[in-house]
């Protein structure tokens, strides 16, 4: 297989996973919506500080995964579009060994960062 052929793979497994973090992220949003609308509707009079804890806590998973997402954007596919292989390679597998790892927290991480690491790999080729 040529090298422009593994980095046109590389530049597409990157765009998946971009584009299966979307997707993720917006399950993430409606997820949280939907269980502080669920979380409104009185139980016991008052709302409960877990309903509090796991809406503040599905926040910071939502803005922890758009970090993430713009991470892997702007340091790996631009890079690779713009056919700087060399400069992609450290943030690809960097970033995919840190998904992989979050991955343990939330699932949503764990099949992007995999997906990171295969490119980051195929780029160092």
């Amino acid at each position: 297989m040529a090298k422009s052929e593994v980095k046109n793979i590389s530049r597409l497994i990157v765009l998946v996973a971009l584009i299966l973090q979307v997707i993720f992220l917006i399950l993430l949003i409606v997820s949280l919506v939907a269980s502080s609308i669920l979380a409104g509707v009185p139980k016991s009079g008052s709302l409960l500080a877990n309903d509090i804890l796991s809406f503040f806590s599905g926040l910071v998973l939502i803005i922890i995964y758009f970090v993430f997402l713009a991470l892997n954007y702007l340091l790996v596919y631009l890079r690779i579009g713009r056919v700087s292989y060399k400069k992609a390679i450290a943030p690809a597998i960097i970033l995919g060994i840190i998904e992989i790892v979050l991955g343990i927290f939330s699932l949503y991480f764990l099949i992007p960062g995999v997906l990171l690491l295969i490119a980051g790999i195929a780029l160092s080729l």
